[in-house]
């Protein structure tokens, strides 16, 4: 199990790495953003960098969520006991991480962390209890992960609350504008890439289709659900040019 585990978070380690460098390029605008109190422009930047980390992360791990065995088939020769699914509960929760790290950030340049870090720190250690306790009493190895996984959707929430409160952070319009389009476009994603895939009976050109066609859907269910109006327009611009 333990090696399962330690091979499912190298490849979603690796896959991290991608997105978190558009957070780091938007980490100083979203901070003086904060500081002039310009909170328009703070929305703006956290969405926007919020979208982007998404659609790149989900463009190179939505393959994986379709061929998950094949790949690694491919990769060891074999598939280990538990890693397939691993590695796909990871994926999603690396997808609800993805929203909570700009508003880690805007937390921080508040300066006002104190009952933040306790509050976090104080729901998240409570994964180790609760994944004992289903452990203790026969529940699989996945368990560890289920757990995890409503304990970051519960610290996503904690993180909005304080956000809005220290900051005046918009909510309503991130959840509306990212959070909810985005798990739309992982359900339909997934689906329509899988649909693809399911009926093609050799593991190597199952793998070919699924990388070449889950990203061209991302892209498409991304222009179409998750940028708004004046994205997209920019969008347009930038290939006239």
């Amino acid at each position: 199990v333990n090696a399962a585990y330690g091979l499912a978070n190298q490849i979603n380690s690796q896959l991290l790495f991608f997105s978190s460098s558009i957070f780091q390029a938007s980490n100083s605008q979203i901070i003086q953003s904060y500081k002039k109190n310009d909170y328009n422009r703070l929305g703006f930047l956290v969405s926007k960098s919020a979208k982007t980390a998404f659609i790149m992360y989900l463009i190179i791990s939505m393959p994986l969520l379709i061929v998950t065995d094949e790949v690694i088939n491919l990769w060891l020769g074999e598939v280990p006991m538990y890693c397939s699914t691993f590695v796909i509960l990871m994926l999603l929760n690396s997808y609800i991480e993805l929203f909570s790290s700009p508003l880690m950030l805007i937390t921080q340049a508040t300066g006002r962390i104190k009952k933040y870090f306790i509050t976090i720190s104080s729901v998240m250690i409570l994964i180790l209890p609760l994944s004992y306790i289903a452990l203790k009493n026969g529940a699989s190895p996945y368990a560890v992960l289920y757990i995890t996984i409503i304990i970051n959707l519960i610290l996503l929430g904690i993180r909005l609350y304080y956000v809005s409160y220290n900051a005046h952070f918009p909510i309503a319009f991130y959840v509306k504008q990212v959070i909810i389009p985005a798990f739309a476009i992982i359900i339909l994603g997934t689906i329509a890439s899988h649909y693809l895939c399911m009926n093609i009976p050799t593991d190597i050109y199952r793998i070919i289709v699924a990388f070449i066609t889950s990203p061209i859907i991302v892209i498409l269910l991304s222009f179409l659900i998750l940028l708004n109006k004046s994205e997209r327009q920019n969008i347009f611009k930038n290939v006239r040019r």
